[in-house]
């Protein structure tokens, strides 16, 4: 019995999407992805199946019939790179969401013991920055733990996809949407269905378009 087929086992017995995802521990999206034939990519979300289902992780994997990346493996958003560092590969500091929201008011990354460390990207631009994706309002092109660098001195394009900033209760909430156009109109634009486009206005500001994806597994 694959994975597929143990989860819907858990859902013909009552259980809804939202509640085995809880129980999991994963997210709902990921549930979903499931059902559709695609399986997580990351080891520690199929031990949290394995886990749940009080089986063998090597026997999910036995039975998905997939080969799984390397820890190295470089999947490119918008620029095709080696998934290896090169000679011309840059030290790119891995920065909270909470840093890159405060990047262009400070003109400035912050100091070296503050970052949470380093990804080799070979990319040009002296100002780019990587963050680690968090939630799963992008899935599925971008699931949780993947890290993406961006570049805040690339003005994005509509349909790119960008690190914005809205006002929140006296603060800023950092996020990864895509930036989309309707008329004159622009959105930030949720991968994930059961996430709203928020209409882009003056009070948002965006930090920089994502010029990389890497998956860490």
């Amino acid at each position: 019995m694959n994975l597929r087929e143990l989860v819907r086992t858990k859902l013909n017995e009552g259980l809804t999407q939202r509640e085995l995802a809880a129980r999991v521990g994963v997210s709902q999206g990921t549930i979903n992805n499931i059902l559709a034939d695609v399986y997580p990519q990351k080891l520690q979300v199929l031990e949290r199946f394995a886990q749940f289902f009080g089986i063998d992780l090597s026997k999910i994997l036995s039975t998905q019939h997939r080969q799984f990346p390397t820890v190295n493996e470089t999947v490119p958003v918008y620029k095709r790179t080696s998934s290896q560092p090169t000679s011309t590969s840059k030290k790119v500091p891995i920065l909270t969401y909470t840093q890159a929201g405060t990047l262009q008011k400070r003109g400035a990354l912050p100091p070296h013991q503050s970052i949470q460390g380093y990804v080799e990207a070979d990319l040009p631009g002296t100002n780019n920055f990587a963050l680690r994706v968090s939630g799963n309002e992008m899935e599925p092109e971008f699931q949780e733990g993947d890290i993406i660098v961006v570049n805040p001195d690339i003005q994005p394009r509509p349909n790119e996809f960008v690190i914005a900033t809205l006002p929140k209760h006296g603060s800023e909430t950092v996020l990864l949407r895509q930036l989309r156009k309707v008329g004159t109109t622009y959105f930030l634009h949720s991968l994930n269905p059961t996430y709203q486009d928020i209409p882009l206005q003056k009070k948002h500001r965006t930090v920089g378009k994502v010029v990389l994806k890497q998956k860490y597994y």
